[in-house]
């Protein structure tokens, strides 16, 4: 009796060895001919701008240059205020990081404060019937101090904290010392003086004057706003000055060597 005869493990019965490498080629042809092949194509689609839109952002470009060019060559780099430039005026680029917040909160005091004295003009326009023109008249000279304190203390608070000169500090000490002291009068309000403060609000609200009287609350309450801000950045004004040991005699120095046209320049060392 034969023993049957023993099968070699590493022979396929088929004829398909699969350590073979013709088996392993074919093998991945099969499973390539099993893949799916995409049916749809993914495109990729560009916005496209017409004609006319690309020439009319050129010319808006084009203009914007020009304009840009003009106003340098009649301002140059001046670009306050806006619809006139006079001056170079730029917080953030000229302001040491450590006098931005009191520069800044000074400067919105002023534009605050102009609004103040428009309220207050107004406020004195209906006051005419009582106090007649003396009020208006005063109140329309006070517009005057708008322009002017920007020179006298607000301009030099300017210069004193992006330079650090004495001369700066004093002036702007001494006239925004004044500013105070102006403020409190007008908050004051006394009859015939242009000033809508307390004591005018309640002559207009005795004598049942509402509207005239809740306009003098609220310029009243402005005066009172901005004079308050306003003693804050003085207070801390004052503390810089203290602070850096700066002088009187410092100042003179300083207006000794680079005269007083220094004040009104930007290209001295002053």
């Amino acid at each position: 009796m034969t023993s049957p005869t023993p099968q070699n493990p590493f022979i396929d019965d088929d004829g398909d060895n699969p350590f073979s490498e013709t088996h392993a080629l074919n093998k991945q042809f099969d499973d390539d001919d099993n893949l799916e092949t995409p049916t749809q194509s993914h495109t990729f689609t560009y916005p496209t701008t017409s004609a006319d839109h690309r020439e009319e952002d050129l010319a808006r470009r084009e203009a914007d240059i020009h304009l840009r060019e003009s106003r340098m060559k009649q301002f140059g780099r001046n670009n306050w205020p806006r619809f006139y430039p006079l001056i170079y005026w730029d917080i953030r680029e000229e302001i040491p990081l450590e006098h931005r917040s009191t520069t800044l909160l000074a400067y919105r005091l002023w534009l605050f404060l102009i609004a103040v004295f428009a309220i207050n003009w107004v406020g004195c326009l209906l006051l005419i019937q009582g106090d007649g023109f003396e009020s208006l008249a005063a109140a329309s000279g006070y517009l005057f101090i708008i322009p002017i304190s920007f020179l006298l203390w607000l301009r030099p608070l300017y210069n004193a904290l992006m330079k650090g000169h004495a001369f700066y500090y004093l002036v702007y000490l001494f006239f925004g010392g004044c500013h105070l002291a102006f403020s409190v009068y007008v908050l004051i309000g006394i009859p015939n003086t242009g000033g809508f403060g307390i004591v005018n609000t309640i002559r207009a609200l005795a004598s049942g004057k509402i509207a005239s009287g809740v306009l003098g609350v609220v310029s009243s309450v402005g005066w009172a706003i901005q004079g308050l801000g306003f003693c804050w950045v003085y207070l801390q004004v004052y503390k810089q000055y203290k602070q850096k040991g700066l002088t009187i005699d410092a100042a003179k120095s300083e207006v000794t060597a680079h005269g007083f046209r220094a004040y009104f320049s930007r290209n001295s060392n002053i």
